[in-house]
């Protein structure tokens, strides 16, 4: 190829990581969320890190958790080639990162969502009414670990299912 993808998947990572006007963050996102939907290889420990320190900035949250909704897809075609190496994995094998993103989905939905201070003097970046919320993001990422868990465990199908449970009675007791 003319792009070494994964040179360029690296370099949004280091400008994403490194660089601290938000702007260039959000185009990072945007910009590794196209590659992931090509099938890049992307490293979630990263945008779980956007999500994690990025409490004034949910659009970037947003923006990190749409990428990781792209790459958890169940009907992504690396995970299909090899399940033990996608990002339901490396996200399910850490009981952190599922608690962050738990608490993501909690927090968005307890009507923290989209409401953080603008007062770094950027332009306004609330997302379109038409993006899905940070909790509903979150909510999709870990159902997609859920089902990825419980289509690659058969015979361990009852933890892939009590965290899908979980989830769902997380869900239906901040609604109600």
């Amino acid at each position: 190829t003319i792009v070494d993808i994964q040179a360029q998947v690296e370099f949004l990572l280091e400008y994403l990581a490194n660089d601290l006007r938000i702007r260039i963050k959000l185009q990072c996102l945007k910009n590794l969320h196209a590659l992931a939907r090509k099938n890049a290889i992307i490293p979630v420990q990263p945008l779980l890190s956007v999500i994690d320190k990025s409490p004034r900035y949910p659009l970037l949250r947003q923006h990190a958790l749409i990428v990781l909704r792209t790459l958890t897809n169940p009907a992504s075609y690396l995970s299909s080639l090899d399940p033990s190496n996608s990002a339901c994995a490396a996200i399910s094998q850490s009981p952190q990162s599922v608690a962050l993103l738990e608490r993501e989905m909690r927090s968005c939905l307890v009507g923290h969502d989209n409401s953080a201070p603008n007062d770094d003097h950027t332009p306004d970046t609330t997302p379109p009414p038409f993006q899905p919320s940070c909790a509903q993001l979150a909510a999709t990422v870990l159902t997609n670990i859920a089902i990825s868990y419980i289509n690659n465990n058969a015979s361990a199908a009852a933890g892939g299912a009590s965290l899908t449970d979980r989830l769902l009675h997380d869900l239906y007791a901040i609604i109600n």
